[in-house]
């Protein structure tokens, strides 16, 4: 038959896509084509952008990757989009897009970033809402493009696969080798870790959320490829351990009885021994793993001690404790405290670290504060309020949803569909655990990976939906062909709306990325204060940032406004007047006590006490805890003559913060200032029970102590050291008997006295007075060696010699000599 007389294909109506999802896919599999044809070839490229460029992108002078990876991510947006409605197809059908819509997930996800927006309305801080909606909004659009991609051609699932397998392979050997370096001793600790990442949490995060790739390989994969997917699976968990997060090994524990539930499903329904043998692989993958790090952890690990190093078991029992987790279950707390004050609408986008502090600030004696949640579904909660908070929940509830209809329809012959709903819903059950105890939602790295399953989950419901479609006409191929998409109908009355419309996009995309372009620019300033303010020497020049920082952000990544920070530099530099002129008018963040502070410093600079303490109440009302703002508080009511305010802020401070030095000894010296020394002494006293190492609580302990009871009775320490003098002993100890009944625990007493009693030849009484000088004082070396040298008198050798050798250690030459004389023939 000739070309001419052919008959010709049913065309869709103008304005509508063709239904080319099942069908190209058919008929590319039946003609085994290859998997990306010359045609689609940028599709693939910007797939394999996405993943390579936002994951190793690096600093460039910014604070960390956070900024940078974000800029690259919003860039790749820009250009994707731009060439995505530039193809043929999507200009004469530009609905094909709206399909993203035509989903349960697409809704949710998109009625989460609607609601986000709507959050702005409750906003302490917009600028911080606008750049943390940016960042949503160009997560959102990546997610837009790929499953656009995949919908187009869902074999491209094949690529991510490998890819990222790939990846995960080489990131668990770059662990590896980082391990070795660190049992060799080059990296003094596991934290040091983080190859092209920020830090090791992000590694280790990068890593856990990987496996479902490498398990997706091992399942579906035959051949070669299901091998490299078991070894990738074996290494990753791995790394997992020796990374030695216990977020990931609680993750691993659920995931891993989640699997071999499903495995062991599997085989009771089909009773195929094939998914035994699969839930084996898996099993075996995990106990060689771990066999392999407590053999590594036990035989090899150096002895520096730290949780890093310990056993997986033992860094599970410790999951509840430490510093971190007590941060993390105020975080919670705090955040539920939030939403119950906020249930509608929540506190904004993005400002969760600013309100959080009206909570933190009552307990933080510093200024490093939790400027993220450790939990992506509270946080989300508490700054879009519970229907936001719902939302982003029901994104991973209705995935796995979708993946439980799909196994009912598909279970007994899975294809590429099954295989991205599979990847999709158990991918975002990984992401869920970090996101649940971490804030993946701040890691552009980790963000890709969610881009990706969620991608594929809704590319998947789609073309099932396509399918269905087609299946339930109970037509014929060549009709089937003919039947119209499940893509909305165009949506535009008019062909230039299109346009706009695409348009209007990629001026928000453009807006987007500029934003994020000043993120990165205020970035690479904050690194360099950061950098001097932990090194505690603000070496630049307050030129350098006064005038320098872009608009947005107003707020730095750990929590300070912008402005505090511009202040720090003009207070080093004595620019008091400035000072005050760039804090008077800032409203960045009511809750941080660090512009009120400053403007008490400023003011002190210029000697207006009402000023000091008008701020310096203010600071003191929102952060209690804060010793430094208190001291200058306290001065100032001090200088003007109102003490009877100074005792309750201090008794108060002292009441929940016993470990700070400097405000015990400013206690004590109040206390004498207002001529109470028996006040002052019980106060250092107990200043002892709380902090017995500290030198300076202990001179003051001293200073106290002699001028309390030992000025008083001066008369008979004087008669005692003038018997010591003369060598008349058994009167030193008479004299020292009625000074010590009325002067208790004076350590100079006890030691002249424990000398004069060796010098009568009261050996034991002796000793007993220098054991009684070390429960007071600390340990002397020419007692001990004293100690000594009544033990050998007494005839015990053995502890005679502990003592000599003790004291030649500590410097003493006559116990040296005791130790050569005496105690080299016992060895």
């Amino acid at each position: 038959m000739s070309r001419k007389n052919r008959p010709q294909k049913h065309q869709p109506p103008a304005g509508q896509p063709r239904p080319y999802a099942k069908r190209k896919r058919r008929d590319r599999e039946s003609r085994r084509e290859p998997l990306v044809r010359l045609s689609d070839l940028p599709f693939a490229i910007i797939i394999l952008a996405y993943i390579f460029v936002v994951t190793f992108t690096p600093n460039w002078m910014a604070l960390d990757t956070n900024a940078t990876k974000f800029l690259t991510l919003s860039g790749l947006n820009l250009v994707s989009f731009v060439y995505l409605i530039s193809r043929p197809g999507i200009r004469k059908a530009p609905g094909q897009l709206f399909r993203f819509f035509n989903t349960r997930v697409g809704l949710a996800y998109s009625g989460f970033l609607v609601v986000s927006l709507l959050s702005f309305t409750q906003s302490i801080n917009i600028h911080e809402s606008v750049l943390h909606f940016t960042k949503l909004f160009s997560v959102f659009t990546a997610v837009f493009v790929l499953s656009a991609i995949l919908m187009h051609d869902i074999r491209y699932v094949r690529m991510i696969v490998f890819v990222m397998t790939a990846l995960l392979i080489f990131d668990a050997l770059s662990v590896f080798y980082y391990i070795n370096k660190f049992i060799q001793g080059d990296i003094a600790r596991i934290t040091e870790i983080k190859t092209v990442y920020s830090n090791k949490n992000i590694l280790a995060s990068s890593i856990y959320v990987k496996l479902p790739f490498a398990l997706s390989m091992l399942m579906f994969d035959k051949g070669w490829m299901k091998r490299l997917g078991w070894f990738s699976l074996f290494v990753g968990i791995l790394a997992t351990f020796f990374m030695a997060t216990r977020t990931f090994y609680l993750g691993l524990i659920l995931l891993s009885l989640a699997f071999l539930a499903y495995t062991l499903i599997h085989y009771l329904r089909k009773k195929e021994t094939h998914y035994l043998k699969l839930g084996g692989a898996y099993i075996v993958a995990l106990a060689l793993a771990l066999t392999i790090h407590t053999v590594v952890q036990r035989n090899f690990y150096p002895e520096r001690g730290g949780r890093h190093t310990r056993a997986v078991t033992e860094q599970l029992a410790t999951i509840t404790s430490g510093d971190a987790s007590t941060n993390r279950t105020n975080a919670w707390r705090w955040s539920a405290a939030i939403i119950k004050a906020n249930p509608l609408l929540g506190v904004g986008s993005g400002n969760w670290k600013i309100n959080v502090l009206e909570y933190e600030n009552q307990v933080n004696p510093g200024f490093i504060y939790l400027y993220k949640a450790h939990n992506d579904f509270l946080e989300n909660t508490a700054e879009t309020g519970i229907v936001g908070g719902m939302l982003f929940l029901s994104i991973f509830v209705l995935m796995g949803w979708a993946l439980i209809g799909q196994y009912r329809k598909k279970a007994d012959d899975p294809g590429m569909l099954f295989r991205a709903f599979f990847l999709s819903a158990s991918g975002l059950a990984f992401y869920a655990v970090d996101a649940f105890f971490n804030f993946p939602a701040d890691r552009p790295e980790i963000l890709l990976l969610f881009a990706l399953f969620m991608s594929m989950g809704i590319a998947a419901s789609v073309l099932q939906k396509e399918e269905d479609t087609l299946a339930a006409s109970g037509k014929d191929e060549q009709q089937q062909e003919a039947l119209p998409s499940t893509a909305p109908p165009r949506p535009f009355g008019h062909p230039l709306l299109p346009r706009m419309l695409g348009l209007t996009v990629i001026a928000l995309l453009a807006g987007s990325s500029y934003i994020i372009f000043l993120n990165y620019d205020s970035s690479r300033l904050q690194r360099t204060i950061y950098q001097e303010i932990m090194g505690g020497n603000l070496r630049s020049s307050s030129d350098d940032f006064v005038g320098q920082f872009p608009a947005i952000p107003n707020i730095s990544m750990w929590g300070e406004s912008i402005s505090t920070l511009k202040a720090r530099y003009l207070l080093n530099e004595g620019r008091s007047r400035e000072t005050i002129g760039k804090l008077i008018n800032e409203r960045g963040n009511p809750y941080d006590a660090r512009r009120e502070f400053y403007l008490a410093q400023a003011y002190h600079q210029l000697e207006m006490p009402d000023s000091v303490l008008h701020y310096a109440q203010k600071a003191y009302a929102l952060k209690p805890n804060y010793f430094s703002n208190i001291h200058l508080l306290i001065r100032t009511l001090e200088a003007e003559n109102r003490e009877m305010e100074v005792g309750p802020i201090i008794e108060d401070f002292l009441e929940e913060n016993k470990t700070n030095a400097r405000a015990w000894l400013y206690a004590t010296g109040f206390q004498m200032r207002q001529e109470d020394p028996q006040l002052a002494y019980e106060t250092i006293q107990e200043a002892r029970e709380h902090l017995p190492s500290d030198s300076l609580i202990q001179n003051q302990y001293s200073f106290l102590h002699h001028h309390l009871f030992v000025e008083p009775h001066s008369d008979l320490l004087n008669e005692a050291v003038r018997h010591y003098n003369e060598g008349a002993f058994a009167e030193t100890i008479a004299a020292l008997d009625r000074y010590m009944e009325v002067v208790h625990d004076d350590h100079n007493a006890y030691r002249l006295r424990a000398i004069s009693y060796y010098r009568v030849g009261e050996y034991q009484k002796s000793i007993d007075d220098i054991e009684h000088y070390f429960s007071i004082h600390e340990l002397n070396g020419s007692l001990l060696n004293l100690r000594g040298v009544n033990l050998r008198n007494l005839g015990d050798l053995e502890g005679a010699c502990r003592d000599f050798e003790a004291a030649m250690r500590m410097g003493i030459e006559s116990a040296r000599n005791n130790y050569m004389n005496f105690c080299r023939e016992e060895e």
